[in-house]
């Protein structure tokens, strides 16, 4: 389990990440449930603190963990200008060692990102070996789709790597430059149910390109069924499957993304 997970989540990308991607779902939900288990928690996954932050400006007192410097640069950055210094750490979730142990653990969007199948069993083993007696570790997982599983089916039979598409999605940032995201499939294993994707960013200023930068994502695909074996294994015996950032059950067709919530 040496090799480091391959992720997007450096340079411009992340630079993306803390300007346009704020707010959601999770947060009242997380609010909640970490005011309830008694108002301390980890968040695996942390990116630039877009949950983390406004859990913290709710009166909680949340520690993160990240695999890349770049997004705990922003997460900082915002956390500090909040007038907030949480306790903060670059690593992996397979490598997750935070010296202490949490009423709530949760990760939003980061399950199976960039690793292996060994590396995702060992992230949620740590994640639980962070958990106080008794306390509750809660994670989404997005069920592969059609597209998913056509790239799969044709794996081996087709070619896999698509052409850079013409253009992608441009937003203005708060300097007034652009980025622009341009994504592609670059590789597709059957075998191992893994998609590999690529991101082209552009950073220009009234169409001049400033920079360009290309970072890759591994993505490891699962059905709900083996995450709730992979959760037995590491030693969770209370497990509830739920639609979505709600406590309600999924609705099969309906919800695409499902949230785990496991006791210790």
């Amino acid at each position: 389990m040496a090799a480091i997970p391959q992720t997007w989540h450096y340079g411009l990308i992340a630079r993306w990440w803390a300007e346009f991607n704020v707010g959601g779902e999770e947060i009242p939900y997380l609010s909640d449930l970490i005011l309830q288990e008694g108002g301390r928690a980890l968040d695996v996954g942390r990116g630039t603190g877009r949950v983390l932050v406004p859990l913290m400006e709710a009166g909680l007192d949340v520690d993160g963990a990240d695999l890349s410097p770049d997004m705990l640069e922003y997460c900082r950055g915002s956390a500090e200008r909040a007038g907030y210094t949480p306790l903060i750490k670059a690593q992996p979730t397979h490598e997750l060692d935070m010296g202490r142990e949490y009423p709530v653990v949760y990760s939003c969007g980061a399950f199976a990102l960039g690793g292996d199948r060994q590396q995702d069993i060992e992230g949620l083993r740590r994640c639980r070996e962070h958990l106080q007696p008794g306390g509750v570790f809660v994670f989404d997982s997005e069920l592969p789709n059609h597209e998913h599983f056509n790239w799969l089916l044709g794996a081996g039979t087709a070619p896999l790597e698509e052409p850079w598409p013409a253009e992608g999605t441009r937003k203005r940032t708060a300097d007034g430059t652009d980025l622009e995201l341009i994504c592609r499939t670059v590789d597709c294993n059957a075998f191992e149910a893994t998609r590999t994707l690529a991101m082209r960013v552009n950073h220009t200023r009234d169409g001049k390109l400033l920079a360009k930068e290309e970072h890759t994502l591994k993505l490891t695909l699962y059905l709900r069924n083996e995450i709730l074996l992979m959760l037995q294994h590491v030693g969770f015996g209370d497990v509830e499957v739920r639609g979505g950032w709600s406590d309600r059950a999924p609705v099969a067709g309906e919800d695409g993304n499902l949230l785990y919530v496991a006791r210790n």
